[in-house]
């Protein structure tokens, strides 16, 4: 049995945990417009775990808008810092962002 210290300490348990917690439908981040019903929830809460909100004062995702080279880059170093090997998808969407790099992690867990 461990202890909620061991577990936020030790970042695969952590992550482990989010991901168990994400699949019960229950939210790690605050996205106005990603609930558990959503078909991405998973997908697009645990990219954000790893890269922070698209903007500081936003609590909306936007899946369906184009990623920029900037947003991709950023987002693509924060994921490949954790994960190694990942290469960010072909221009898109969040949302597809967001599967790649759901696609990528599954991999490792």
């Amino acid at each position: 049995s461990l202890h909620p210290a061991q577990v936020w300490s030790n970042k695969l348990l952590r992550r482990c945990f989010q991901i168990q917690c994400l699949k019960r439908g229950i939210p790690c981040n605050w996205l106005t417009d990603i609930p558990p019903s959503h078909p991405d929830f998973i997908d697009i809460h645990f990219l954000v775990l790893l890269v922070g909100p698209p903007a500081d004062d936003e609590l909306a995702f936007d899946p369906d808008v184009a990623m920029t080279p900037e947003l991709s880059a950023r987002w693509t170093a924060a994921v490949a810092s954790e994960y190694q090997g990942f290469v960010a998808p072909a221009p898109g969407t969040r949302r597809d962002f967001a599967w790649a790099v759901g696609q990528h992690v599954e991999i490792f867990l």
